[in-house]
Parts: structure tokens; sequence; C-alpha cells
């Protein structure tokens, strides 16, 4: 199996890749290939509480919450219940926005 070069000539690129792998803790790597806001449907959907708290948890370059978007976007779903929690969560921030 022959692999490709990059259009600088470097090294084959799932090499860069794996080398990049190699300098990522295991959090790291995978916080990167996730898509949170993904997740957060899910949970939404699914009624999954005590994930979402988890994701509200999770540092800001993991997870980058707008929470007007998310109280939105969980309204949009019908999901009323989750709503309200997040608006419980933190009706300060969405008072101040």
């Amino acid at each position: 199996m022959q692999l490709e070069l990059d259009k600088a000539g470097g090294p084959p690129i799932s090499d860069v890749q794996q080398l990049d792998r190699q300098n990522m803790t295991d959090a790291e790597y995978i916080s990167r290939e996730l898509d949170y806001n993904e997740l957060f449907g899910l949970f939404v959907l699914r009624r999954k509480i005590r994930l979402l708290r988890y994701l509200f948890g999770l540092p800001a370059e993991q997870f980058k919450q707008d929470h007007v978007r998310l109280f939105k976007l969980a309204l949009e779903m019908d999901a009323f219940d989750v709503a309200a929690l997040i608006h419980k969560e933190f009706f300060r921030l969405l008072r101040d926005a």
C-alpha cells in the first residue's frame, strides 16, 4: 500500500497524524475528535441530565458553550423540560445576554 505525500513533499499524511497523536494526552485526543454539539443534541433528546451536567462542567476550550444558543436549541428540539433545567442552571447568564 502506497501512502500519499503531502503537497510540501513531507512525510506521508498518516505519519504526520500519528506524530501529532503521540504529542497529545488521551483526553486531548478524544476531545479533539468528538463533536460536543452533536452530543448535546443527543443528550437533550434522550433526557440524559447527568451527561448534560458533565458537558457543562467541561473546560471552555473543549465544549464551547453559548448558553442562549443551547437554551434555544433545547426548545427547538421540543425538550421543554431540559430547556427549563438549562434556564434554571444558567438563568443569570441568560438574563445578562
